[in-house]
């Protein structure tokens, strides 16, 4: 079955890329004001998240897991913010 930009239900995917972009979600919120290193250039956090958000819209294409990037971004971000909050080790 196909769902056009959605691609083939039955379809699998296979990578870390999901777990790479929860890292960096988490990341974002844990520590905003941290210098992320894009290769060998030091970027301030919020160029690399707006660099992570345009990767984001350009996977949005037949082939490509945008749902995993998406969902990977999502969790990461609601576990930082939960770590963040200190709800973690049973309080």
């Amino acid at each position: 079955m196909h769902f056009g930009f959605l691609g083939d239900i039955y379809s699998g995917a296979i990578g870390a890329s999901g777990a790479i972009f929860a890292l960096g979600g988490a990341l974002a919120v844990l520590r905003p004001q941290m210098r992320v290193m894009i290769f060998p250039i030091p970027a301030p956090m919020p160029l690399w998240i707006a660099i992570v958000g345009s990767f984001l819209v350009l996977t949005f294409i037949p082939g490509v897991a945008w749902t995993a990037h998406l969902g990977g971004i999502l969790t990461g971000a609601a576990a930082g913010w939960y770590w963040r909050r200190g709800r973690y080790y049973g309080d």
